[in-house]
């Protein structure tokens, strides 16, 4: 279970750093080692739709980004677990500021999504291959409700 949760907070930090610069390939090639080939293509297309929108995310200074366990494990099989994540997105996306020009904030909505998230244990890392989303609360830091 551990191993599992590492391997979700990493993926987490990863994911932070791959959209602060959208267009680095190594921090896209990170991001991507998280996750199966086919959990990964809309994350990869939202990468893309991010660099053709000249948009970049960056950490919120008013409410932390989370991630939280709240306490659902189930080990399918020695290859296939099921985590459950809450997640507290605050990240804010925004136009890359150029040439010292202000920040213009596209999406700064605080979401709280609630999963299930399947992982399989590939080559001994265990990669996010998908889930089921239990509930998501707009405009919360927290996962109850």
């Amino acid at each position: 279970e551990a191993a599992v949760q590492q391997a979700r907070l990493d993926l987490e930090d990863a994911y932070t750093a791959s959209i602060a610069e959208p267009a680095a390939p190594g921090l896209r090639a990170v991001y991507k080692s998280f996750y199966t080939e086919e959990a990964f293509l809309p994350r990869d297309e939202f990468l893309d739709d991010m660099i053709s929108d000249g948009t970049s995310g960056r950490p919120s200074t008013v409410v932390p980004k989370t991630i939280t366990f709240p306490g659902h494990f189930e080990l399918i099989n020695d290859q296939t677990a099921i985590l459950r994540v809450c997640r507290v997105d605050s990240d804010v996306l925004r136009l890359t500021p150029e040439n010292g020009s202000p920040e213009i904030i596209v999406d700064d909505r605080v979401v709280a999504t609630l999963t299930d998230s399947r992982f399989e244990l590939v080559d001994g890392h265990w990669l996010l291959a998908g889930g089921d989303r239990i509930r998501r609360i707009e405009d919360s830091n927290s996962c109850d409700g």
